[in-house]
């Protein structure tokens, strides 16, 4: 979805803003499904089985990364993403 909302920011009027948040919401999303994947292999192919689940921890790192990648506009592109 967020991804359809990306390809038609400007038919929909995104700001720039709206723009940054949606990329970075679509980044923790992938993010997500990098670790549970990495759960799934850890539980079903190697002895951790029930540990593997710590792996979720990696999560916040990847959502670290994230905001890194994406920042918000600054100056004067922020103060009209405001409106």
């Amino acid at each position: 979805m967020y991804a359809r909302v990306l390809s038609l920011a400007e038919v929909i009027g995104l700001s720039a803003k709206e723009k940054v948040l949606t990329r970075r919401t679509l980044h923790v999303h992938y993010a997500r499904i990098g670790a549970s994947l990495l759960v799934f292999a850890l539980a079903a192919f190697t002895p951790l089985n029930g540990f593997a689940g710590f792996a979720l921890g990696l999560i916040w790192p990847f959502a670290l990364v994230a905001a890194l990648l994406t920042p918000l506009p600054k100056g004067s592109e922020a103060a009209a993403a405001n409106d």
